[in-house]
């Protein structure tokens, strides 16, 4: 049976700002909703792979690095789970730092085989100005686009994490094509 997957992505940011006046208040509410579906596909805005792991452990100044044509799912004794996924195109990353203290840093690493962080600059995920990102604790990364940005099997496909100050949790999710 062929795999299938799809995705749905929802942000919702509210929030109420209050001043007082002489003679009662004034509140203006603030807030936006997005709400993305991607269907199964290879088109823009679909998606037909995605990986994830929950609940990662990184101690502080150690590095992951995830080689985005070669990401294997391990279960929490280390085993595989699943086949490898390749992906050849990534639509969203996503990265939450369930940790209490400390920080990850997006980028700024030298992951397998000596590679730097060619592909999340290529995305925008950093930018020349900024080589890396810092996730704080209790914080979390979003990055979307519809298109998605190509993944070739170089030395330049691989997103890099690094913990900083404590061990860090997280948790992250990559989608796009195979």
């Amino acid at each position: 049976m062929a795999q299938t997957a799809k995705a749905t992505i929802k942000v919702d940011i509210g929030g109420l700002r209050s001043s007082a006046l002489d003679i009662g208040a004034n509140n203006e509410t603030i807030g936006a909703l997005v709400s993305l579906a991607w269907p199964n596909g290879t088109a823009t805005s679909q998606v037909n792979e995605i990986w994830s792991e929950g609940s990662r452990s990184l101690a502080a100044s150690a590095n992951d690095s995830f080689d985005l044509t070669s990401l294997t799912q391990l279960d929490a004794a280390g085993a595989t789970v699943r086949p490898a996924v390749a992906f050849s195109v990534v639509k969203l990353v996503y990265i939450r730092n369930t940790s209490a203290t400390g920080s990850l840093i997006v980028g700024g690493g030298t992951g397998a085989g000596g590679a730097s962080d060619a592909w999340a600059l290529a995305t925008g995920l950093l930018s020349a100005d900024a080589a890396t990102t810092n996730v704080s604790a209790g914080g979390f990364l979003l990055w979307t686009d519809p298109a998605g940005v190509a993944v070739t099997n170089t030395s330049a496909d691989v997103l890099n994490l690094q913990g900083v100050g404590a061990t860090q949790t997280y948790d992250i999710i990559i989608m796009g094509e195979s």
